[in-house]
């Protein structure tokens, strides 16, 4: 069971190294990664094959504007900033979130939306998880918020929750994932509860450039909602 939690919270992170190596791919330059080479020199992914999609290149600048998300079963939505790239826009491969579904996450969930931003004036960039969790049985917010804070806990990552805070039916986390005593990545997380099911928002960064992006991603998450079904 403790090997189920490592491999939850692990998931991401192997989403995002994913989504960072197609950065890299793609010509983000050296000197803004400098620091994250050097961090995760030491980072082993567990071993499994995987075929990398063939990439585009970064589409040409265009005029940002709002784009808005509806999952597939018609009960999430949330609006972002067209700079975000969907990761079915980065690769040729429309069925890359296919093979990460089948390959990374476990039984009962499911990833909904990633994307990834970069903003090369500012040097920041960031990603984005959407996910979509079944729940086999009836549960209350707090004890999703608990079965969070226990996955953590046992991570290898040494992550720890900094905030909690709970709205109705919805809470948001704050996050720092840790490496050997130094913080890694800073996040928030949103998670909504549904009649049976749960989605969370988690948006990442690197520790150093996180403020570069906390205001676009608070937005994002206070966007999100659960649509209302017609009576």
């Amino acid at each position: 069971m403790k090997q189920d939690s490592k491999n939850t919270i692990n998931r991401n992170f192997i989403i995002g190294v994913l989504l960072i190596s197609i950065i890299l791919l793609v010509g983000v330059t050296y000197f803004q990664f400098q620091n994250f080479k050097k961090i995760t020199k030491s980072f082993h992914l567990p071993e499994f094959e995987i075929k990398m999609p063939e990439l585009k290149l970064f589409p040409q600048e265009k005029e940002i504007t709002k784009e808005e998300f509806i999952s597939e079963d018609g009960k999430l939505k949330f609006s972002y900033p067209s700079s975000w790239i969907r990761v079915e826009a980065l690769t040729e491969d429309t069925d890359f979130l296919a093979m990460l579904n089948e390959q990374l996450v476990k039984e009962g969930v499911k990833i909904l939306f990633l994307a990834q931003k970069i903003d090369i004036k500012e040097s920041s960039s960031a990603f984005m998880v959407v996910e979509k969790t079944e729940l086999g049985e009836k549960k209350t917010l707090e004890e999703i918020i608990q079965s969070s804070a226990e996955e953590i806990k046992d991570s290898e990552m040494l992550s720890e929750i900094m905030s909690t805070e709970k709205i109705g039916n919805e809470a948001q986390l704050e996050i720092n994932y840790k490496k050997a005593g130094d913080t890694l990545y800073h996040s928030i997380k949103k998670i909504i509860l549904a009649e049976d099911a749960v989605y969370t928002i988690e948006i990442y960064s690197l520790k150093d450039i996180w403020q570069k992006v906390a205001e676009e991603a608070q937005q994002i998450l206070d966007s999100a909602k659960i649509i209302p079904i017609p009576e």
